[in-house]
């Protein structure tokens, strides 16, 4: 719950900070940080160990990680804020992830699509459009419609990301993972922070942007991987990964409370439905207690 409670902040508090600084920075400072923390507790959990992966399909998954966990799904992420607020984030991208995630796994790694996952589908599908139409401009056009759609294509890749980690787990540990795809994704990110000259707004940043930046690198990103594989090592996968469904209703709280986003009415059915089908659908696929469960954040859904 406290995963859950921790995701769910991080979507108001990265709101605050690209409302500062462009989104490129802002995803490389958050990852970059992080990175600096897991770093030092994947070494001393491989010690005595190699460290480095020493096959070429480990790293190539571990680069693919970093492509779609840290880059793909952090641009898209922060981008898509920097054009509509964070309550369509937290209603299109944690609630619609489960469902991109076993398309993916069907695709890639050949799962069978139930019946139900099928219906979960559509419904999703759905949900997005009720999103979409019904915020507060209730109209496709507009800057919040542009910022809805990168959450969509975010939310897409956030999925494939779970797949991959899935893949890269097989070579390396889940905290291992975690930390190569951080720093490789980091890397992917600094030239296109320096391109959109975000660094020079790093300077003139307030003690608000700081204390953001600090909860989202070293409590949401950090701490909050860190304590959700404990979960998983003490509750099993499974039952961890059921309440990341309290991501959105923490998150909406927190929009609500501090930055004054208040979803409209069709948007709180459209998160309800959605929250019901992933809850419908992933009660139908049991997920093996040996599961290492997501590699990435939620958001971050957290992540």
């Amino acid at each position: 719950m406290l995963v859950a409670l921790l995701w769910g902040a991080t979507f108001t508090t990265a709101k605050a900070a690209v409302n500062d600084v462009p989104p490129f920075t802002v995803a490389l400072l958050r990852f970059g940080l992080a990175t600096l923390v897991l770093l030092p507790i994947f070494v001393n959990d491989r010690r005595g160990s190699r460290l480095l992966p020493s096959s070429l399909p480990a790293w190539c998954s571990l680069v693919l990680l970093g492509a779609t966990a840290v880059f793909g799904y952090n641009a898209l992420f922060f981008g898509g804020l920097s054009h509509a607020p964070s309550s369509d984030s937290i209603l299109l991208i944690p609630t619609a992830n489960p469902i991109w995630t076993a398309l993916f796994a069907a695709l890639i790694l050949g799962e069978t699509i139930s019946a139900r996952l099928r219906i979960g589908m559509i419904v999703a599908f759905l949900v997005m459009v009720l999103v979409l139409v019904g915020g507060p401009s209730a109209s496709f056009g507009g800057e919040r419609l542009i910022g809805s759609l990168m959450f969509i294509v975010a939310a897409s890749v956030f999925g494939l990301s779970h797949v991959i980690g899935r893949i890269a787990t097989q070579h390396v540990s889940p905290i291992g993972a975690t930390t190569f795809a951080g720093a490789i994704g980091s890397l992917m990110l600094l030239p296109f922070a320096i391109v959109e000259g975000g660094f020079g707004d790093l300077a003139r940043a307030d003690l608000g942007f700081w204390l953001a930046m600090g909860f989202i690198s070293f409590v949401g990103t950090a701490l909050g991987y860190i304590l959700w594989y404990r979960g998983v090592q003490k509750l099993g996968a499974g039952n961890t990964a059921f309440y990341t469904n309290l991501i959105p209703l923490f998150g909406l709280t927190f929009s609500a409370v501090f930055l004054n986003e208040y979803p409209t009415p069709l948007q709180v059915l459209g998160g309800l439905v959605m929250l019901g089908a992933v809850v419908w659908v992933t009660r139908s696929r049991p997920v093996p207690e040996t599961s290492t469960g997501p590699v990435t954040v939620a958001t971050e859904g957290s992540r």
